[in-house]
């Protein structure tokens, strides 16, 4: 699959997996899920400002069928909007943010479930894209400098491999995860473990700023050939 074709499927499935993984990866950082009620899963969320237009799906906690997004609202516009959406895989309410430029923002929403409404909101800080790596190996293969324009590249990958990162600058690594999007299955690994990347879709690492460590963010390699 070319580069372009397979960024692009790349795209759309991080939108799909977006907020599972940051709940799922950050939460050992202190990213607090909600509480029962219906809304936003994390406090704090980090986006890469790239080149290109980006926008993530936020799933929403304890939604169902019936509950309306009645209100969506960015503090600043500029930085980032975000509108209702509908979630890819359930078609519940989500929420759609589109970073606009450097900075912080916050995003507030309003669920309607009968004629009650829920209130909640999380901080949103976008970063201009800059490789956070100075080494990114899946086995002797290295993908660092694949990822100077943007935060993905793709490869097929095979076999159990040791996978390893090296930060460079204000970035320091805090994890590996791995992710199937046809089974919606994620796993987390410290870095410089063996891992059967032959049956996932994606390897990802996990960084984090030493500047503010509310800011963690990610970089990719995704399999060239869905897995199963």
């Amino acid at each position: 699959m070319k580069e372009g074709k397979v960024l692009s499927v790349l795209k759309k499935s991080l939108l799909i997996m977006l907020t599972a993984f940051l709940v799922f990866a950050f939460s050992s950082t202190g990213a607090k899920a909600a509480s029962k009620n219906p809304g936003l899963l994390i406090k704090d969320s980090s986006m890469w400002l790239e080149s290109r237009k980006t926008s993530s799906q936020y799933t929403l906690a304890n939604v169902k069928k019936g509950d309306r997004l009645i209100k969506v609202k960015s503090s600043n516009k500029k930085v980032a909007t975000a509108e209702a959406a509908e979630s890819y895989d359930t078609g519940l309410p989500a929420l759609r943010v589109t970073p606009k430029k450097v900075g912080n923002t916050k995003v507030t929403i309003v669920i309607k479930r009968g004629t009650k409404t829920y209130t909640s909101s999380m901080n949103v800080h976008v970063v201009k894209y800059k490789n956070p790596l100075k080494s990114f190996k899946i086995g002797s293969k290295e993908y660092a400098s694949r990822l100077a324009e943007h935060p993905n590249t793709s490869d097929t990958l095979s076999g159990k491999e040791k996978v390893t990162a090296v930060a460079k600058g204000e970035w320091k690594v805090t994890g590996l995860y791995t992710y199937n999007y046809n089974t919606k299955k994620g796993k987390s690994y410290k870095n410089g473990k063996a891992i059967n990347v032959g049956k996932v879709t994606q390897v990802s690492v996990i960084v984090q700023s030493k500047k503010n460590p509310k800011i963690q963010l990610s970089v990719h390699v995704l399999a060239s050939s869905p897995r199963s």
